[in-house]
């Protein structure tokens, strides 16, 4: 005779509710998340608030993935000109991110422009941008050593660019400049955090 215990029963509503949602969940997931809206629209940026952000934001951090699909995420110190964002790196084909780029182009970039803590509320007051977006190699020698003058100019105004850039011309091969062309981009601001960054107070939306 078997003898019904409470964990006996529990455990077999628990195996009969996963049985029953686990389908409906996978029957109702996307084949990709890439274009999912943001839930907290209240709290999102305009597509000038998003750019002036990137634009005035000095690192971000990177995610890329290999043609399998595992992930991989560095911080770089991109600039954006004339709409595109470009970002450096070692070059001469070696590296993950590297090889991530060149078997998977689409990438994600996150800019954190402000990230403030609120221990007695428990939040965080913060501003952020994310890109996502494909990226190309540049090879034209001319448009490289433009691009990194660019960077200097961007990264180190207090330099000499074209003195610097001279200096840097034989080590121009050791280089690979990538650019990101914008597919998607999304922020997001706590209405503190987005008066302390634009000096104003953030607009009602949502």
């Amino acid at each position: 005779m078997n003898t019904i215990t409470r964990r006996s029963i529990l455990t077999g509503a628990a195996a009969v509710a996963a049985a029953a949602v686990t389908p409906a969940r996978a029957a109702d997931a996307p084949a990709t998340t890439k274009n999912m809206p943001l839930i907290r629209r209240d709290l999102e940026l305009t597509k000038e608030e998003c750019l002036w952000t990137i634009e005035h934001t000095e690192t971000a951090v990177l995610g890329t993935a290999d043609k399998s699909g595992v992930p991989y995420a560095v911080p770089i110190t991109p600039f954006m000109l004339d709409g595109k964002i470009y970002f450096h790196g070692v070059g001469q084909d070696i590296g993950r991110r590297n090889a991530n780029l060149k078997q998977n182009p689409e990438v994600s970039l996150c800019y954190v422009a402000l990230h403030d803590r609120n221990e007695p509320k428990l939040t965080t007051m913060y501003l952020s941008v994310i890109v996502a977006g494909h990226t190309r190699l540049v090879t034209d020698r001319n448009e490289k050593r433009e691009l990194m003058r660019q960077l200097i100019v961007h990264h180190a105004p207090s330099e000499d660019s074209r003195h610097d850039i001279g200096v840097r011309e034989k080590k121009l091969d050791l280089v690979n400049v990538w650019e990101i062309t914008i597919d998607r981009m999304t922020g997001k601001a706590k209405p503190a955090a987005y008066e302390k960054y634009f000096g104003r107070k953030m607009p009602k939306r949502g």
